[in-house]
């Protein structure tokens, strides 16, 4: 990042670093990050709001705004890209993104998704699925692409396929009916993937000759921890999580209607609640 009046600012396990032209610190600053939602009276999302701010000594800040519109079916009917206003040494940046807008038909499935990039030619077609009698996707076009879809008898999804980028096959238990899949082969790159369940969680491992993970549940089915392994060339992070009384993850922050609404951590780490410091 670049300011009218510094050297680059390196940063470095998440603290920004401020420097004279010579190469000395002279400074250091921590950059923060705010996410807020909003909701309508039924609980859907309305908007959601991120903020990045630096102290005010450098007069930094932008903002990503998005917002949501649903009918009375509750389904989404547009979604407003973030748009992005940014002060400071970030330069005045208002920036308006498109607007996406759905349609359905009588069944409320998704018959065709329109995008607005407020250009002064109004909405344009973008994407025109077509489904099954049963409400699968069959096909989706967008943007030139075409995307298949194919089912066996139990109307569980055994391919996609995009030509020349996408050929993914998924195999199911021919013992057990619970939609779970085996395996899965990518037809593009040739990786195969088994899958193992021993529970009823969704899943215990997942294997192929390049990499494993591994995923352990609390008795309510909630996702408690997952760890990488088998030598994978790019092991995935150990993942761990908690939950309170009301089955809520910890760590975040919820109203009275348990709807979340806010979280906030400076890139020390340190969890805060939106307006809150340290």
């Amino acid at each position: 990042m670049l300011s009218s009046h510094s050297a680059v600012q390196p940063v470095l396990d998440g603290k920004a670093e401020r420097g004279s032209l010579r190469g000395g610190i002279t400074d250091a600053y921590h950059d923060s990050y705010c996410y807020q939602y909003a909701y309508s009276q039924p609980g859907r999302v309305a908007t959601q709001q991120m903020m990045v701010a630096a102290p005010n000594t450098y007069y930094n800040s932008v903002n990503f705004t998005a917002s949501y519109r649903w009918d009375d079916e509750g389904r989404m009917t547009s979604l407003q890209y973030p748009t992005v206003t940014a002060t400071g040494s970030f330069g005045n940046m208002p920036a308006v993104m498109p607007i996406a807008a759905m349609q359905y038909d009588v069944n409320s499935r998704l018959t065709g998704m329109t995008m607005d990039d407020q250009n002064g030619q109004g909405p344009q077609p973008f994407a025109a699925p077509r489904t099954m009698r049963r409400g699968q996707l069959y096909t989706l076009q967008v943007e030139g692409w075409t995307e298949t879809r194919t089912y066996n008898s139990l109307m569980q999804l055994i391919n996609q396929s995009v030509p020349t980028t996408l050929n993914m096959t998924y195999n199911y238990s021919a013992t057990l009916n619970n939609g779970r899949i085996t395996s899965s082969v990518d037809g593009v790159t040739g990786e195969n993937t088994d899958v193992h369940v021993r529970r009823a969680e969704p899943a215990d491992e997942r294997v192929d000759s390049l990499w494993s993970e591994a995923y352990t549940y609390d008795g309510f089915g909630n996702l408690t921890a997952k760890a990488g392994s088998g030598g994978s060339p790019n092991p995935a992070p150990t993942v761990s999580m908690t939950y309170n009384s009301k089955n809520q993850l910890t760590n975040l922050y919820y109203d009275a209607t348990a709807n979340q609404n806010a979280y906030y951590f400076p890139l020390r780490r340190k969890h805060l609640q939106c307006g809150e410091t340290g």
